[in-house]
């Protein structure tokens, strides 16, 4: 008795006969933590890219700020926007090098679970807690792992959580070439993004890019990142790493310097993240001397306290740790006329 193939095999089927000698095939996952019968519809990385949309954290992405920190403001862009464009890029290049665009499109909806309020804040509140410093990956793993679902976690595959973890350029090298592609694209987004919004608002002007941005990249931040994407695709090709040409790579460099210095670097913005990360440490004390105060989901666990209290500031959008703040740390108005 033969038994009918379901359409998860048939996908297997076609990533075996379509896919590039270099790409991560779904059928030949590490697998998961708890194990699973696999899924008769989707291949085991689409089943990981429904979990992370329907996650609790990926919907808080769109009230939390990622650049430019002024929320509903000229130049706000939260952190749902980074994370879609990471992943259109991400995607692209995967699609082109004939990489398993399932797993690229999983990690890089997953990167940023992790990330605070009030964009690189965070990474100067928590890190006045612990000894090592506080690294929005890291985190992105313990929700995926350990926060999501009251605690359960996602139960994601082996090669999603890596990607994950190594999505950022001062992590270790991801195990897949799919978390290569992910790790590049998150910095060309970052960038790209970050310039593009600085112009359209008039932070900075095209004089102050560098001249080799527009002769070697093209005139428009739409420019750029097709010949970025056109650049990793042919520099990668047939090579056993994702990169970017001698060229691109120096001029990425170039522009990433003038995000860091004119636009992320200036003044308005430091102050304003200063008084972000002020919020997030705040609110990290508060729970500390209190933490009968924390949700229930994040008052017991196997966690050190203070490991649990950051997982809930963390957790809270731009507009959540406001109102905290102002509720439990700010005096009440006085009934009295002054």
């Amino acid at each position: 008795m033969t038994t009918s193939r379901t359409p998860r095999d048939r996908t297997e089927e076609l990533e075996h006969a379509s896919l590039s000698g270099w790409a991560t095939l779904s059928a030949e996952t590490k697998g998961r933590e708890q194990h699973e019968p696999a899924d008769p519809l989707r291949s085991t990385f689409q089943v990981d890219v429904h979990r992370i949309l329907a996650s609790t954290a990926f919907g808080r992405l769109k009230d939390k700020s990622h650049v430019l920190l002024a929320p509903g403001g000229d130049g706000y862009r939260s952190r749902i926007d980074h994370t879609l464009f990471g992943c259109r890029i991400a995607r692209t290049i995967s699609r082109a090098l004939r990489l398993n665009e399932d797993l690229t499109e999983a990690i890089a909806l997953g990167r940023d679970l992790g990330a605070a309020a009030f964009a690189r804040a965070g990474d100067e509140a928590f890190g006045l807690f612990t000894e090592e410093p506080f690294r929005h990956n890291h985190q992105s793993v313990r929700v995926v792992e350990l926060i999501e679902e009251e605690g359960q976690g996602l139960n994601l595959c082996w090669e999603v959580r890596d990607g994950i973890a190594t999505h950022t350029m001062a992590a270790e090298m991801p195990a897949t070439r799919e978390g290569e592609v992910v790790r590049l694209a998150d910095r060309i987004a970052g960038v790209i993004g970050e310039l593009r919004d600085a112009l359209a608002v008039g932070v900075i002007v095209s004089e102050d890019l560098p001249e080799t941005a527009t002769s070697i990249l093209g005139p428009t931040p739409e420019d750029w990142i097709t010949a970025l994407c056109t650049d990793v695709v042919q520099a990668s090709a047939d090579t056993p790493e994702i990169r970017l040409s001698h060229p691109a790579a120096a001029v990425l460099d170039a522009m990433e310097d003038i995000a860091a210095t004119r636009v992320s670097g200036r003044h308005g913005v430091l102050a304003e993240r200063a008084r972000g990360a002020h919020c997030l440490s705040s609110l990290v004390v508060f729970y500390v001397d209190n933490p009968g105060r924390l949700p229930s989901q994040f008052r017991n666990g196997g966690d050190p306290e203070l490991q649990r209290v950051i997982d809930f500031v963390t957790s809270l959008t731009d507009g959540q740790a406001l109102r905290l703040f102002n509720q439990l740390l700010l005096p009440r108005r006085s009934p009295h006329r002054l």
